[in-house]
């Protein structure tokens, strides 16, 4: 009988925070989509070549498109040229399998992160945090490593079009536009981290977290 009223009496679980709950939903979405186009992505065939491209523009876009590329395709210049830049920007992203991999790998952690934290788990909290940091840290130490390719991916283009259309600074600006990104988006990052270890949030996991029972 005491156990009944101690059962009706009970509070009901806290809810999530709103903020907390976007986290989750933007969260689950962007991990089910990156699934889904990553893993064609990782096991999809290599890149053809720009010459290629253009032969299945012509069998398949419609027939605006099927111009354009037949008109590209009489000039053997212009498609070498294409074909450079498009090597070029190729090997812009080191080790892109890898890169892939990765990101398949984050999209699976965004899902169970997500799905921890709607069921209010605090190994979904957790996870949530550990993911920020990670994906954080990745995404702009990547970015730092591509910028190499892309500055050679301006060069191939000044080159081959024999045209002067980047500035002799671009690389300074690459580098610094790619900082100022990593600060704003580093501060919001932790901002977050910095929300998820709240007490008031933190509260409403660690509810749901296994008590031991009195002897």
């Amino acid at each position: 009988m005491e156990q009944a009223d101690q059962a009706a009496t009970a509070s009901p679980p806290p809810s999530l925070p709103l903020g907390a709950l976007m986290l989750a939903v933007i969260g689950l979405l962007g991990g089910a989509s990156g699934i889904v186009f990553g893993v064609p992505a990782l096991f999809g065939s290599e890149s053809t070549s720009f010459d290629e491209l253009l032969a299945a523009i012509e069998r398949e876009a419609p027939a605006h498109y099927r111009q354009q590329a037949r008109f590209i395709r009489q000039d053997p210049a212009l498609v070498a040229s294409f074909d450079e830049v498009l090597t070029a920007a190729r090997d812009v992203i080191p080790a892109p399998r890898l890169l892939e991999a990765l990101n398949l790998g984050l999209s699976l952690w965004c899902v169970v992160a997500g799905v921890g934290m709607l069921r209010r788990r605090e190994w979904g909290r957790r996870a949530e945090i550990a993911l920020i940091v990670v994906a954080t840290l990745l995404t702009f130490g990547y970015g730092y490593l591509c910028i190499p390719g892309l500055l050679r991916v301006c060069e191939v283009m000044e080159r081959s079009f024999r045209a002067d259309v980047f500035s002799a600074d671009v690389g300074r600006n690459l580098y610094l536009g790619w900082t100022v990104m990593a600060v704003i988006f580093g501060l919001l990052h932790a901002g977050i981290v910095w929300y998820l270890t709240r007490p008031r949030v933190r509260a409403v996991f660690d509810a749901q977290a296994p008590t031991e029972r009195p002897a």
